[in-house]
């Protein structure tokens, strides 16, 4: 590959790049922002996010609070590629009146920029993947990572590692 070819690539990158977070903020405009107004956890890792989801819905279920939970399995599975779908799963929440929002994520929601139309309450992090890495560059109130992941913008006292 010579310096022009990546030079091309890079520039291509870059443009598909815009594209999509210009896509993803009018879908969630169309929608009326629904992220924005929810409080979201968010569930990154290799393995185990299912499980995760399903046990912070039911703790919070528990104390009282209304959660709505997104992940393939309780939902539209095609929310992880589809920003129209996923808006919807948000606009629904939204008009349930639910407290929170627990929401699965993999590496194809991250790549079709979603989290960027969220406001991110909390990220657990169950391991250091490059969703949960994307994940917390966003302004967060809480994140729980493992043990020697690095955190930044995130004050010590709200971190919590395993």
């Amino acid at each position: 590959m010579t310096e022009s070819d990546v030079g091309r690539s890079q520039q291509s990158s870059g443009a598909k790049t815009k594209y999509r977070r210009a896509l993803t903020s009018l879908v969630a405009l169309r929608h009326g922002r629904p992220g924005s107004k929810l409080r979201c956890i968010v569930v990154a890792g290799d393995y185990g996010t299912g499980t995760v989801v399903r046990l912070i819905a039911e703790l919070l279920s528990e104390a009282g609070k209304d959660v709505v939970e997104i992940t393939p399995e309780s939902s539209d599975a095609r929310y992880q590629h589809d920003m129209r779908v996923f808006q919807r799963e948000l606009a629904e929440a939204q008009m349930a009146k639910a407290h929170y929002v627990v929401i699965e994520v993999t590496q194809s929601f991250i790549n079709m920029m979603a989290h960027m139309t969220i406001r991110l309450d909390t990220v657990v992090a169950l391991t250091d993947c490059p969703a949960a890495r994307e994940l917390i560059k966003q302004p967060l109130k809480h994140v729980v990572a493992p043990c020697g992941m690095e955190v930044p913008g995130v004050e010590g006292h709200n971190v919590m590692t395993f």
